[in-house]
C-alpha cells in the first residue's frame, strides 16, 4: 500500500499544474508583506520624529524662558547668561 501524499506534495502538484495562478498569488502575498513591513517603518520613523519634535520643544521653551527673564530685568550685563544659551 501507497504511503498518503503528504500536504506538501499537493500543494507542488497543484502550483505545478496552475503555475499563472500560484504566480499571481505568490506576487500578491509579497506585496502585501511588503506594504505591512512600510507601513510599520513609516510609524516608527513618525514616532521617532514626534518624540525629536517634543524634545525640541522642550529645549526651545527653556531658552525662551531664560531670555524673556534676562530681557525683562532692568538693564544689566546680559552677557553671563549668553554662556548658557550656546
Amino acid at each position: 500500500m501507497k504511503p498518503a501524499p503528504t500536504i506538501t506534495y499537493k500543494l507542488y502538484k497543484k502550483a505545478k499544474k496552475h503555475k499563472a495562478l500560484f504566480i499571481t498569488i505568490a506576487s500578491a502575498f509579497i506585496i502585501v508583506c511588503a506594504a505591512i513591513i512600510y507601513g510599520l517603518y513609516t510609524a516608527w520613523v513618525a514616532s521617532q520624529q514626534a518624540e525629536i519634535t517634543q524634545q525640541l520643544g522642550q529645549k526651545v521653551e527653556k531658552i525662551e524662558a531664560i531670555m524673556d527673564r534676562a530681557f525683562l530685568l532692568p538693564l544689566h550685563d546680559i552677557r553671563g547668561s549668553k554662556p548658557v544659551l550656546m
